[in-house]
């Protein structure tokens, strides 16, 4: 039996069929079945799984009746927003193509494999802004940023608490963390040498203290670099394509501030690419990428990995 390979978004019926040959699939032990491929709108896991019904179900690579699309919706609070409900969007399953890192309690360190998962992408911003630094500068790219060292650790805490420390997964990844803007450079994320973008080796961190949320990249919401041009599609070794989320439904990438705001209104918000000397790509209302200044207070739309 073939693979669906197109993008199919799906209305009432099309969920409908979905569920007819997912039913197929699952009694045929068919485990092909691309649900990257299938986007379900506004289906709510949560009306029909606990939180730890689906992290079993995905632990277990039991990807049945999820597709890209629904959403998980969870409540956290935090020292930055106070309370505040946040509705997940189904980003990818199992699209992640490099190693998770997650923390095993008895060695007391990180055990590193590959896992099964759900990417998983909050539908809009959460509630409060923050800025990637406190003036305009990108030195010491997005690992040494005040985004990345003191407001993305409050929400890793806050949403540890939702899913469980082991079960929320920090990939493998090489992150931003300088940039030489003595060298020629497009984007001053790399350099040119022999004709080729390259960053050196001690601009780059391996995961050997990862993050359990990241900023999305250009690569992750439009499938190429734009204010981002290194060599090797920038920040993530794992992750160098579009998100099957914002391939199936561009509509997704333009988003609110706060539950339910896109409803209503749009928000521009971060994302973790070097975009110049003074600042980080970044989305628009409208969806479009731009750069912009580092002290500059938008939405934070992090990418989490849940298993």
């Amino acid at each position: 039996m073939s693979t669906v390979t197109k993008p199919i978004i799906l209305d009432s019926t099309g969920q409908a069929i979905a569920e007819g040959i997912q039913a197929i699939a699952d009694s045929k032990a068919i485990s092909n079945f691309d649900h990257n491929s299938l986007c379900r709108n506004g289906v709510e896991l949560t009306d029909k799984y606990t939180i730890e019904q689906i992290l079993s179900k995905v632990q277990s690579g039991d990807f049945s009746d999820i597709y890209v699309g629904d959403t998980i919706t969870v409540s956290i609070n935090t020292t930055l927003g106070g309370a505040e409900d946040v509705e997940l969007l189904v980003a990818g399953i199992n699209s992640y193509g490099g190693r998770m890192a997650i923390w095993d309690e008895e060695s007391d360190d990180y055990d590193h494999d590959y896992r099964n998962h759900l990417a998983l992408v909050p539908k809009d911003c959460l509630k409060t802004t923050a800025k990637m630094n406190a003036t305009n500068t990108a030195e010491g790219g997005y690992y040494q940023s005040a985004m990345f060292k003191t407001t993305i650790p409050v929400y890793v805490s806050a949403f540890e608490s939702v899913f469980g420390q082991n079960r929320l997964f920090a990939p493998e990844a090489f992150i931003c963390q300088g940039t030489d803007f003595n060298k020629e450079s497009i984007g001053n994320v790399g350099y040119y040498e022999d004709d080729y973008l390259w960053g050196s080796e001690e601009d780059w961190d391996e995961g050997t203290n990862p993050s359990k949320l990241q900023l999305l990249t250009e690569m992750e919401v439009y499938g190429q670099n734009i204010y981002n041009h290194s060599y090797d599609g920038c920040n993530h070794r794992g992750m160098r394509k579009q998100l099957p989320l914002f391939k199936l439904r561009p509509d997704y990438i333009p988003c609110g501030r706060g539950y339910k705001r896109s409803q209503s209104t749009q928000d521009w918000w971060w994302l973790q690419d070097v975009a110049d000397s003074w600042g980080f790509s970044c989305v628009s209302g409208d969806g479009d990428c731009y750069g912009g200044g580092a002290s500059n207070s938008r939405g934070v739309r992090p990418l989490l990995y849940i298993g």
